[in-house]
C-alpha cells in the first residue's frame, strides 16, 4: 500500500500538472435561470403570425377646352361663327393586396452580436401529397424578447426574412402556360 502511494506521488511529481478554472463566465448559466436561448448553438421557437395589407389608389381628371367665337355683321342680319374644341380624361385605379401567414418553426442561434442581438436561422420542409412546402426564417432577436418558454413572436425579429415556398403539382398549376408567357412578353396581355 505504501509502495503504491509512493509510486503515485513520484509519477505526479514528474507529470506537469496544470489546472484550469472550472468557472467560465462566458457560458455560465444559473440553476435558477429560465431556459431561454442566449448563445450560439441554442435553439428558439419562432411563432409566425404575419398579416400584411397594402392599398394604393390613383385618381386622374384632366380637362382641356379651347373656344373661339366671332361675329360678322351685314345690313340684313347678324351672323355668329364659332369653333370649339374640348377634351376630357378621367381615370381611377385601386390596387389592394392582403396576406396572412402563420406557422411555427424552431431556429438556431448562429451568431451573437457585440450588443447582444442573437442572429437566428431556421428551415423547415414538409412534403404533403407530392407538394414540398418550406418555411425559411432569418433575423435578429433581443434576448429580452424571448419568452420564458423559449418562444418569440415573429414581429419581434429585426431584419426578418420569412419565406413560405411551395413546389410541386399545386404550385406548378398556378404558373401561367407558355402561350400566356409569350403573349405577356409581347405586351398583348
Amino acid at each position: 500500500m505504501i509502495k503504491n502511494l509512493l509510486l503515485a506521488m513520484s509519477i505526479m511529481s514528474v507529470i506537469n500538472v496544470c489546472s484550469e478554472d472550472l468557472f467560465d463566465a462566458n457560458n455560465y448559466k444559473s440553476l435558477t435561470e429560465d431556459n431561454k436561448a442566449y448563445r450560439v448553438g441554442d435553439t428558439v421557437t419562432v411563432l409566425i403570425f404575419e398579416r400584411t395589407t397594402a392599398e394604393s389608389s390613383a385618381n386622374t381628371v384632366a380637362e382641356r377646352e379651347f373656344n373661339l367665337k366671332g361675329q360678322a355683321f351685314d345690313n340684313t342680319r347678324e351672323n355668329d361663327l364659332g369653333v370649339g374644341i374640348g377634351k376630357g380624361t378621367e381615370g381611377d385605379a385601386v390596387t389592394r393586396r392582403n396576406g396572412f401567414v402563420s406557422g411555427t418553426i424552431t431556429a438556431l442561434v448562429t451568431e451573437k452580436s457585440d450588443v447582444g442581438l442573437l442572429k437566428i436561422e431556421g428551415v423547415q420542409s414538409i412534403v404533403l401529397n407530392g407538394e414540398k412546402q418550406s418555411i425559411n426564417i432569418k433575423g435578429y432577436v433581443r434576448r429580452e424578447d424571448i419568452n420564458a418558454n423559449n418562444t418569440v413572436v415573429s414581429n419581434r425579429l429585426t431584419n426578418a426574412e420569412i419565406e413560405f415556398i411551395g413546389k410541386g403539382i399545386v404550385s406548378d398549376a398556378q404558373k401561367p402556360g407558355w402561350i400566356a408567357t409569350v403573349f405577356e412578353w409581347l405586351g398583348i396581355i
